[in-house]
């Protein structure tokens, strides 16, 4: 067992790509992890069911403060889009930066006037939260409940004053030709009333009513509730496979001297990108034909490949990379501090028509204009540090020279993740390798260079028989369904 640790710092910001967006937001991927920052979570609710609830409710509360403020509310009115920026400003490092997230993203530019309809302020609601944990986790694991409880209780409260414009209304017709000098008739009393009892008992009023006994309480600690933290996270996939390409490119080009157009696309697949275990009968289910594979590719005892319905398992291990942080027990900075996000434009891929991007006439032009889109993405920082490993679980001396030789083009060529083509993914790495035994394999390549490239010729022309006869395979499958299906149709029918 071979095993290779070492530090790489971002020289450009590193986009790892989650596996889901949030509307036209890209977050990174990030991992769940019991922070190492040992302190307890400070709450004014009771740690059971019914202080979720109230908790949520507060929450609600505090979400009607912002939609309350949005401007132009017509461009709001998919639910969607409101639910994802209070997702993304969820993931800030406290409430204060969540506010200022929250309010920048739905372009609120002032949010500390009080709302009619709502008793307590934006303020006295946050005082709720004395632990910014508190608040910001439930949001990030209850999403979902959190917005269908929200939306509930808006329309509750739409609904519950639906009937006020108008006791307004009446109100001012009667002052305005009411002969009562002295004071108030009898019927703008009784729409006052009405007015007051509206506001004191709509839904809204009911949940302050629930949290006014919370103020002035002292915090409890929730010692059954560890602090989760979403630390960024590069999976080793990732780095796997930048560097099987990077290994097959300098195989193929720089040792053998071969184009990739004078390659088989199925051999070339199989190498450079990890091949495919659709098919059968190659006879690689023989141990002297692997090791036979191995031998004239050494890097596919690295990597590994699947073929013809079977998979050759690789000696090399690629780990996770490990940020530098607060939260990991390895940096003095937070994770909050070291990602940031950044935007980009592309064609507008919603407006769609017949898979076609749909553009609006210019008038008096035949012309169209291509319809561009804002969209956002989040990123890690340059100088970020990951502590990262690879481990080679053989003591083949051929692999070991590959090994090493793979360090070094590493070292060389030092990029991951997503957007490479943009600026974004380069790394500086603080590797170890011996040049000696890199040399060693790209000689050996070298030296045999004419009794490899005859045997993924024959390689080849075996793969690409293969693949044409799963692919005939496959046609044939899917005509005989089809068939089967019109039977069964006709007997129905």
């Amino acid at each position: 067992m071979i095993k290779t640790s070492y530090v790489f710092t971002t020289m450009q910001p590193l986009h790892t790509g989650a596996d889901h967006s949030l509307g036209i937001y890209k977050p990174i991927d990030r991992i769940p992890i019991v922070s190492r920052k040992n302190t307890p979570v400070l709450s004014l609710f009771e740690n059971s069911e019914r202080g979720e609830e109230m908790k949520i409710d507060a929450i609600c509360l505090i979400l009607a403060k912002f939609w309350a403020k949005i401007p132009n509310r017509a461009r709001m009115t998919i639910k969607s889009e409101f639910a994802s920026k209070i997702q993304i400003a969820a993931n800030s490092k406290d409430i204060r930066t969540f506010v200022e997230q929250l309010c920048n993203r739905l372009q609120i530019s002032e949010i500390s006037k009080r709302n009619s309809d709502l008793g307590m302020s934006l303020v006295e609601l946050l005082k709720l939260f004395p632990d910014s944990y508190d608040f910001l986790h439930i949001i990030r694991t209850q999403s979902q409940y959190i917005f269908a409880k929200f939306w509930e209780l808006k329309t509750m409260q739409s609904e519950h004053f639906a009937a006020v414009p108008e006791m307004k209304k009446a109100k001012k017709e009667v002052e305005e030709t009411g002969n009562d000098l002295e004071g108030e008739t009898e019927v703008t009393q009784i729409i006052n009333e009405n007015i007051i009892n509206a506001y004191e008992k709509s839904p809204y009023a009911s949940i302050e009513k629930q949290l006014l006994p919370l103020f002035g309480q002292n915090p409890i600690e929730l010692k059954d509730l560890n602090r989760i933290e979403n630390v960024p996270n590069v999976k080793g996939n990732s780095i796997r496979g930048y560097l099987r390409r990077v290994m097959a490119k300098n195989f193929f080009e720089d040792l053998l001297g071969l184009e990739k157009n004078s390659i088989s696309k199925t051999l070339y697949y199989q190498i450079a990108n990890g091949g495919s275990i659709v098919g059968s009968g190659t006879g690689f289910e023989e141990i002297g034909k692997r090791l036979e594979y191995i031998k004239n590719v050494p890097m596919i005892g690295l990597f590994g490949t699947g073929m013809a319905g079977q998979t050759i398992r690789g000696a090399l291990s690629v780990g996770a990379a490990r940020l530098h942080c607060l939260e990991n027990g390895n940096g003095d900075l937070s994770h909050h501090q070291l990602t940031t996000i950044v935007f980009g434009t592309r064609n507008d891929s919603v407006k769609l028509l017949n898979d076609n991007i749909l553009i609006e006439e210019k008038e008096g032009s035949d012309k169209k204009a291509p319809q561009q889109m804002k969209f956002e993405y989040e990123v890690i920082i340059e100088g970020a540090e990951f502590t990262h490993e690879f481990r080679l679980a053989s003591n083949d001396k051929e692999l070991i020279q590959a090994y090493h030789a793979l360090l070094y083009l590493f070292s060389q060529d030092a990029f991951i993740c997503a957007k490479r083509s943009i600026g974004h993914g380069q790394i500086d790495t603080a590797i170890e390798y011996d040049i000696e035994l890199a040399n060693a394999y790209f000689n050996s390549i070298k030296e045999r260079k004419t009794e490899i490239i005859a045997y993924l010729t024959e390689m080849g022309k075996l793969l690409d028989g293969e693949n044409k006869e799963a692919k005939a395979d496959k046609k044939a499958k899917g005509k005989k369904e089809t068939g089967a299906v019109k039977e069964e149709n006709t007997g129905l029918f």
